[in-house]
């Protein structure tokens, strides 16, 4: 949820102030677009469930207009503890194919050898497309220590299988 908090005027600038709170049950990461004639960036921002996070913008205008942009599709729950996720973040594109995208080199997928040209398949032979993303990233976090297999296919190959240690 964003909140607008009201402006001040600071050294020939306006400074919106906003306040983007957690209403949810689950701590989320989100990345946040901050647009304004004066400013224009992305700011990733970790709020614990039940928080708030201010935010401020500076700006030539007083007025009001939507100087922060969050997309629903990319707000994220945090894994709750003693869990993992892969070190990436996949996706189902048009073709029906899961792509994992992000990698994290030390992560479990990149030290698994799992790299952004493969298509997932199954995961402990359940079926990873038709799902939304938010389930699909969900679908992903595992106990730490815990080995996962993947069917992956990669270039046209046949699929095969890859042991993936969270």
């Amino acid at each position: 949820k964003i909140d607008y908090l009201g402006v001040e005027h600071r050294n020939g600038e306006y400074v919106h102030k906003y306040s983007i709170a957690n209403v949810g049950n689950k701590d989320i990461f989100v990345p946040c677009r901050i647009e304004s004639d004066l400013e224009e960036y992305t700011k990733d921002l970790f709020v614990k469930k039940g928080d708030q996070v201010p935010i401020m913008v500076k700006s030539s205008q007083s007025e009001t207009i939507d100087h922060i942009k969050i997309d629903p599709e990319e707000i994220f729950p945090v894994c709750e503890a003693g869990f993992k996720g892969p070190g990436a973040t996949v996706y189902e594109n048009q073709q029906g194919e899961v792509k994992p995208y992000n990698i994290a080199v030390d992560g479990p997928f990149g030290k698994a050898g799992i790299t952004e040209d493969m298509s997932l398949v199954k995961m402990d032979g359940v079926e990873l497309t038709g799902n939304d993303l938010r389930a699909l990233n969900h679908m992903l976090l595992r106990q730490a220590g815990e080995d996962v297999m993947f069917l992956v296919t990669s270039g046209g190959a046949e699929p095969y299988e890859i042991a993936v240690r969270y």
